[in-house]
């Protein structure tokens, strides 16, 4: 069921067996109008899938959708124990971290983040998760096939949105020292990465003439990372530094 307002969507089950709840608020955008589109012939197939169309002032068309399970429950599964709840929440509560460090920072996007909405759930199980998946090149938002540059310098910015977002939306009181500690530390961990792969591209311009010196460079930092990945018992014979940094920064 969607729940139409001025400035919000409320999405909601009317089965008696489930319990499942969602926000969409806009920013300062305001909903003129409502309807039902074929989105997925027009973006792409979502099988099993509740969705609205609606229509804003300043933004125009935008599409909600809903996926679900093959019972028509929408994904992730309704609560049935405190300690299910519990962990619904926190899902509910990292999904839109990670849409926040994602899209919250976007000039034309017309949706707030408001992550007070789901104050049940865990924030300090939630960042830790959308962190450790960002250092890692795990995040499914992540831009994919981007250069090493690009990417390393992307997964820095959004791990230090994690901490932003958390503190435009009040929360920080919420977290617990060791979770600082540790959002802080894999920004600096990614930090260091992005220094590493700036110095050695630099290093590598400065001797583009010197083949010797060139093969030299790239054979120290590829037996570093090597060492590295052997460490933690990762083995990658085509390009050791490249699969470290992208992959295994956590374990510097």
């Amino acid at each position: 069921m969607f729940i139409v307002m001025p400035r919000a969507v409320i999405i909601s089950s009317t089965l008696p067996d489930l319990t499942f709840e969602d926000l969409v608020p806009l920013k300062t955008d305001k909903i003129i109008g409502t309807g039902d589109e074929d989105w997925k012939q027009r973006v792409q197939e979502l099988a099993g899938s509740s969705e609205l169309t609606i229509i804003c002032k300043s933004s125009g068309r935008l599409g909600i959708h809903i996926l679900l399970d093959d019972k028509g429950h929408p994904l992730p599964l309704s609560a049935t124990s405190p300690e299910d709840e519990k962990e619904l929440l926190t899902s509910q509560l990292q999904a839109k971290l990670e849409q926040a460090v994602f899209f919250s920072g976007k000039k034309h996007n017309p949706i707030s983040f408001d992550l007070a909405h789901y104050d049940g759930g865990d924030l300090n199980e939630a960042s830790l998760n959308v962190s450790r998946e960002i250092l890692n090149s795990h995040a499914q938002l992540l831009s994919t096939g981007r250069d090493m540059t690009s990417g390393l310098l992307e997964r820095y910015q959004r791990i230090k949105n994690i901490i932003d977002c958390i503190q435009d939306a009040d929360m920080a009181s919420r977290l617990l020292i060791d979770t600082r500690f540790h959002l802080c530390w894999s920004a600096e961990k990614l930090a260091a990465a992005n220094e590493v792969w700036i110095q050695y591209q630099q290093r590598r311009s400065e001797v583009r003439d010197d083949k010797v010196l060139k093969e030299i460079l790239d054979r120290i930092l590829q037996e570093a990372a090597s060492k590295s990945l052997h460490k933690i018992s990762v083995h990658s014979s085509e390009d050791p530094l490249a699969t470290f940094l992208k992959y295994h920064v956590s374990h510097s």
